[in-house]
């Protein structure tokens, strides 16, 4: 197997302890209810933190989808008298895998690149990935702007697709 150095998490120690804890909190002082919300924060956490072959990690998961299948899956554990909890990791690792997504990477042959649009754990606007053609400047761009001008070169470059 073959290090690859364009592979890098740039997460530190006090980093995680610091979004351990207040995940911890979160669960602790809502006695659970709010684990859910929890889970996305560390997994946020985490995609910002990670890049694969040069390409950032995004995980778009939100707390109030996955409140949804948390509750359905408590209950089926409850049904089952706890067998169903087996299945917990497995439901959870699949829910978080389909939220987590590569951005693609940035080719210097491109007239212009953006990528495909995602919403923002922060807010709900629209966030999209943009390079400049002529300098290979790049930006993300929150909400629906047609047109950003590069702030290196000052070539217009586009946002839509």
């Amino acid at each position: 197997m073959r290090y690859n150095q364009e592979s890098k998490f740039t997460g530190g120690l006090f980093g995680l302890i610091g979004i351990n804890i207040l995940t911890g909190l979160i669960t602790l002082i809502t006695l659970g209810i709010a684990t859910p919300w929890a889970i996305c924060i560390r997994e946020q956490w985490i995609a910002e933190h990670t890049i694969i072959d040069k390409k950032q990690v995004v995980f778009d998961g939100e707390g109030g989808e996955l409140f949804g299948h948390y509750i359905l899956w408590l209950l089926l554990t409850i049904v089952t008298l706890g067998i169903y909890s087996f299945w917990l990791d497995i439901n959870l690792k699949k829910w978080i895998v389909q939220h987590t997504h590569l951005e693609p990477y940035v080719s210097a042959s491109d007239d212009f690149y953006v990528t495909t649009p995602y919403r923002s754990r922060h807010n709900s606007k629209k966030v999209i990935n943009v390079r400049c053609p002529q300098c290979g400047y790049q930006n993300k761009v929150h909400g629906d702007v047609a047109v950003i001008t590069c702030p290196n070169c000052k070539a217009s470059v586009p946002t839509n697709q």
